[in-house]
């Protein structure tokens, strides 16, 4: 049975890549789940500017190492400013189990090349 689900944020096993986004980045958030177990599901629910409804994006599954399944979900174009709060849920035959951490980021402006720069 599902027991643990984590998300380490920055570095670890887990983490959001990358985890200072930048305007329109694509943001990869990985979750980890123990033990390896068939019939789990992971997701994340997230919202912007801390308002509206939580949006479920569902999470794939990756690979196993050791008695630990990764998983990942994938935010994509998020404008400048936006604030967006997630949080990470899974579930195994109709069992809930939740991380009630509430994680957030806000992506800045893309930094232009140098003149001449690549």
């Amino acid at each position: 049975m599902l027991e643990k689900i984590w998300h380490t944020e920055v570095g670890g096993d887990a983490p959001r890549i990358p985890f200072l986004p930048q305007a329109e980045e694509k943001v990869e958030i990985w979750i980890g789940s123990f033990p390896v177990e068939w019939g789990q599901q992971v997701w994340i629910e997230f919202r912007v500017n801390g308002s509206g409804e939580w949006k479920k994006i569902t999470c794939n599954w990756q690979y196993n190492s050791q008695e630990n399944s990764y998983w990942r979900a994938l935010i994509t174009s998020i404008p400048k400013d936006t604030s967006v709060e997630y949080k990470i849920r899974g579930r195994q035959h109709n069992v809930r189990i939740a991380d009630e951490s509430i994680y957030s980021f806000t992506p800045g402006v893309s930094s232009s090349p140098a003149p001449g720069g690549p």
